[in-house]
């Protein structure tokens, strides 16, 4: 549907109270009124149709939960443009992240590292990603896993823990299991080769 006939001032006011209490009909017509031109500038950033569309659309729906945010009609273009702009910059984001963890793995599968220091380097770099996840397991799980990435052996943990030794396996598992559900398949895969760990 085009716009034209839509950016009538007394449209777009008598719209807009309706759009504050979230009626469907009211925040269609503002997606007419700004899904084009959001859209066309989203595209230009982004250069990937799909993409943008995809963008456009979750923009929207940001602005369908907080109607109560925006003080006029004016505020709504201002309010699309941000989020638009913030969403932009985290595709970008993920994407460079992404093909970084994609270039770590290949480079490591492929055998070409010149020395133990860089080796070194790039465990000491994927851990830092890691370890933001396993502060979030439990202490007593936590503590082992960390105890074990230290390069203790099961039993040294289970002896310096005064636990049992299958203990220490299933803990170490279960923070395994968690981590393969929230780390990025590549980056876990890397984990797992560089320290020569085995998943169940």
């Amino acid at each position: 549907m085009s716009n034209i006939g839509l950016n009538r001032p007394d449209d777009r006011a008598r719209q807009f109270l309706s759009f504050k209490k979230k009626d469907p009909a009211a925040i269609g017509y503002f997606y007419q009124l700004h899904h084009r031109p959001l859209y066309e500038m989203i595209r230009l950033w982004i250069r990937n149709d799909m993409v943008a569309e995809e963008i456009v659309d979750d923009v929207f729906v940001k602005l369908s939960q907080k109607t109560e945010t925006i003080n006029d009609p004016e505020h709504i273009w201002a309010f699309l443009y941000n989020v638009a702009k913030k969403d932009c910059v985290t595709h970008f984001r993920n994407q460079k992240v992404q093909k970084a963890r994609q270039i770590d793995l290949s480079y490591w599968l492929s055998g070409n590292y010149e020395s133990s220091e860089e080796v070194e380097m790039i465990k000491n770099e994927l851990l830092a990603n890691i370890y933001q996840y396993v502060e979030k397991l439990p202490k007593a799980r936590k503590k082992i896993f960390k105890m074990y990435l230290e390069g203790m052996e099961n039993g040294e943990i289970a002896e310096k823990l005064g636990i049992r030794r299958q203990s220490v396996v299933n803990h170490l598992g279960k923070a395994l299991k968690y981590l393969k559900t929230v780390i990025p398949k590549n980056e876990f895969l890397l984990f797992l080769i560089l320290f020569s760990i085995q998943d169940s």
